[in-house]
């Protein structure tokens, strides 16, 4: 938005604002989900994954892809996405110390990915 002052110190009315989004494609899916941060603590030795589903949709597969920050996958597990939350369990055990990053992946589509860290 712009507005202008005129030389009597008068405020014009803000312009219309237009917005542009590029590069992003929300599909249907991405829209209907939300990837919700892994816990507990980074300490222990499983962590809770968790998918809110906001409203019914089809889909043939989905699952949780777990990479190291190199990008090199580490674990897949399946998840069902029904309405509401749905949870995974990873069970990574102790001495994987380090930066991971778990994706969503829907009929082969990555929908949203989180960071989780593990100190143990």
């Amino acid at each position: 938005s712009v507005a202008s002052v005129d030389d009597k110190g008068v405020e014009s009315l803000f312009s219309r604002e237009w917005m542009v989004v590029t590069g992003v494609d929300k599909t249907a899916t991405q829209q209907n989900l939300d990837l919700l941060q892994n816990r507990p603590n980074p300490a222990d030795e499983a962590t809770i994954i968790s998918v809110k589903v906001n409203n019914f949709f089809s889909y043939k597969e989905a699952f949780i892809t777990i990479t190291d920050i190199a990008g090199k996958e580490v674990k897949r597990i399946p998840i069902v996405l029904k309405p509401g939350v749905n949870e995974v369990l990873y069970d990574h055990g102790y001495n994987m110390a380090g930066t991971y990053i778990y994706t969503l992946v829907v009929d082969g589509k990555p929908q949203q990915s989180k960071k989780m860290q593990f100190i143990n």
